[in-house]
């Protein structure tokens, strides 16, 4: 019965990645906001401001739309913002209430250019070497502790352990795929969960298996 459960998990996993391939390739990620195609607004006011106000300002001519607000520290007369999307018209809207709110007298205030979605692999870069280190450390200790049980078969658990790994990893992925789920940092997030999740239930597993046989051998 327990083979048959660990069979059928592994099969709907695999289709659920097979499915995630397919969306990937027919739609790619839905990104939020912080990684989606965009643009950078860029307001200089060249005095003091409030950012609330600017907020205010952003949402009155351009809608509710979620923003990504910056200061820019050189000075801190600057700020930088990051929106889906902007029209020229938008742009002429927000450059006069600027103009008006803080009495400024400069002819262009706000000015904006295109950004670039960021890509996957862009995105998971900076944890990899992070993550490859921690992992080389838990499997010597997981090896350590299967050891100290006498545990069976030790290299062979700790690469279905990683296989494990890898197909919780590729599960996770793949549901943001098929749900269309806006990848943003809370992907991350859960990335960093999957990862803590499934290698201590590995560990705790094999460990548990090896006390068993160990028991059973006395």
């Amino acid at each position: 019965m327990k083979v048959f459960k660990n069979k059928l998990i592994y099969i709907i996993s695999m289709v659920i990645i097979v499915i995630g391939v397919i969306c990937t390739a027919l739609w790619r990620f839905n990104y939020g906001i912080n990684y989606a195609d965009g643009k950078r607004i860029t307001i200089y006011i060249g005095k003091e401001y409030n950012m609330d106000d600017i907020k205010q300002l952003i949402k009155d001519n351009l809608g509710n739309q979620a923003g990504i607000y910056q200061e820019v520290e050189t000075f801190k007369d600057t700020v930088s913002v990051r929106v889906k999307e902007i029209t020229d018209e938008q742009v002429d809207a927000l450059n006069a209430a600027v103009k008006e709110k803080y009495e400024l007298t400069d002819e262009t205030v706000v000015s904006y250019s295109g950004v670039p979605h960021e890509r996957l692999k862009d995105i998971v870069k900076p944890y990899i070497f992070p993550l490859a280190i921690c992992t080389i450390a838990v499997w010597f200790v997981m090896a350590v502790a299967l050891f100290a049980v006498k545990a069976e078969n030790i290299v062979l658990k700790l690469i279905m352990a990683f296989a494990n790994l890898v197909l919780a990893e590729a599960v996770y992925v793949s549901i943001f795929a098929i749900t269309r789920i806006p990848v943003n940092e809370f992907f991350i997030i859960g990335i960093l969960a999957v990862y803590i999740l499934t290698i201590v239930c590995s560990f705790k597993v094999d460990v548990e298996i090896g006390k068993d046989k160990k028991s059973k051998k006395k």
